[in-house]
This record gives C-alpha cells, structure tokens and sequence, in this order.
C-alpha cells in the first residue's frame, strides 16, 4: 500500500501532489510518522496516541502548518475534526492556511491509500506551483521551486 496525498482543489488528471514512498518520512496530525501506523495507515501504534488513521501534516522545511488558531498540531485532538485543546481557544477544527507547491491550502487535500506500486526512483513531491505554470515570470518559477525543494526535504 502507498500513502498518497491527493487535491480536491486540482484537476482531476493532476490531483496526486505526494507520494509518500518512505515510511519513516512523513508526520501525521498525531506528531507521530507513517511508520507508526500499522501498514495500512491506520491505528497510530505509539502507546497512548488516540489517533485512528494517518493523516499528513504539511510542513516546510522544519515547520509545521499551524492552525489558523495560531496554535500547533500538537495542540489539537489526533482525532478529527481536531479541535484546538487549548483552553483559552474557541477552534473547532485543525485549519492550516499553508499551502502545498500545487497552491491549494491544507485543508483542501486529503490523505488516500492506494495498492498502485511507484518504480524504485518516483518522486515523492509530484506538485507543482500553479504560479509557474501560469506565467513566464522567471522570479515566480525560482520561488516555486524553491518551495517545492523545501517541502520536499521536510518529508
């Protein structure tokens, strides 16, 4: 099984953004990786995390999305719709406006599973910035690629 991370927001030809083709690579919502999950992605198997399926949390670079809240990941429930547990705080739902290098925010991807085997090679980050499809600017394209490069060192 591959974890894939797929875009509601793409096209329906270009929607997979990243194929998580290592394991110990990607964090969930929970903090915890791929790896933690039993092989199918689902129940975390960290002692004590109430998790129940893997969902991948953006991050660049060493960053993680944080919610709009402003609060971090860890500050929300592993469970959905991951309610911020800070008592001061009023969210009711983990929203991260950081976007993916496709340009859709978090919140408009999902985490899919598929039995689709990637050649030894593939590239993890499949994503590209709309930007640099959409204009000849060279300043754009050098930031977009940027991006994608940072994105894909932290997973």
């Amino acid at each position: 099984t591959t974890v894939i991370w797929t875009c509601r927001g793409c096209k329906k030809g270009d929607h997979v953004c990243l194929k998580m083709l290592r394991r110990d690579k990607h964090r969930c919502v929970c903090s915890h990786s791929l790896e933690d999950h039993d092989h199918r992605g689902y129940s975390c198997s960290v002692e004590g995390c109430e998790c129940g399926r893997f969902r991948y949390l953006l991050r660049l670079g060493k960053v993680a999305a944080r919610c709009e809240c402003k609060h971090k990941h860890l500050d929300h429930s592993p469970t959905p719709p991951y309610a911020c547990r800070r008592s001061i705080c009023n969210c009711k739902e983990f929203r991260s406006s950081m976007q993916c290098p496709c340009g859709h925010a978090w919140s408009q991807h999902e985490t899919s599973f598929t039995r689709k085997r990637y050649p030894k090679g593939t590239k993890e980050w499949v994503a590209v910035s709309s930007s640099s499809t959409s204009t000849n600017d060279s300043s754009s394209n050098r930031q977009s690629s940027s991006y994608a490069r940072n994105a894909s060192s932290a997973t």
